[in-house]
């Protein structure tokens, strides 16, 4: 004897579940799930991942999903703090594997600065979050596009929009890239910024 079941895909459900896999579990295995979605396209699939959209049930909640562009505050404060805690335990293991001294040392000092930067900030009009942190700071971290000198991003670049300051001894430069257009940032020392833009004058 056969036995039909029915059941209907909950949107918000759906939307938290692929989230957490992506962030907590497997990259691939979220991108595989949403990938199931129809005709989404993978700017729609980064957008669900990191809070700017979600999948929603119409009103007639017939088992089928909607595509909503939505910023979810509280998941993208869950996201940031996700990412501060792995790069936090990046630069932990990498110190306790160390050997030579003075690099020791200099991670330890990296340490101390990491919980003093701040990831997310308003500036000039535009919210930076933690995706537009240039890590590698000799590329734009949308679209890669390479400094100008190859190495490092400065202030006489074109696109160099000014520097926000933390209050701390750092200070995020700013950027828009001329390749993309996006905004970026890096963590750079103040008083370094203000000996260049002396420099620069």
């Amino acid at each position: 004897m056969s036995e039909a079941l029915h059941f209907r895909v909950d949107g918000p459900g759906i939307t938290n579940l692929i989230r957490q896999i992506y962030l907590y579990e497997d990259k691939d295995k979220a991108w595989n799930m949403i990938g199931t979605m129809g005709e989404i396209t993978v700017d729609q699939c980064i957008k669900v991942f990191m809070g700017d959209a979600e999948f929603q049930n119409p009103k007639e909640n017939d088992g089928t999903l909607n595509y909503v562009t939505k910023i979810d505050k509280e998941w993208k404060e869950e996201d940031q703090k996700q990412a501060n805690l792995t790069m936090a335990k990046s630069i932990f293991i990498q110190n306790t594997m160390e050997k030579d001294p003075l690099s020791k040392k200099a991670n330890e000092e990296l340490i101390k600065t990491f919980a003093a930067k701040l990831y997310s900030f308003d500036y000039n009009g535009h919210s930076y979050t933690y995706k537009d942190s240039a890590r590698n700071q000799s590329m734009c971290p949308h679209c890669d596009l390479k400094a100008p000198d190859g190495s490092f991003w400065r202030i006489k670049d074109k696109g160099y929009i000014g520097y926000y300051d933390f209050k701390q001894g750092e200070v995020a430069v700013c950027f828009e890239c001329p390749e993309c257009f996006e905004k970026f940032y890096y963590h750079y020392n103040k008083n370094y910024v203000l000996r260049e833009i002396k420099g620069d004058e």
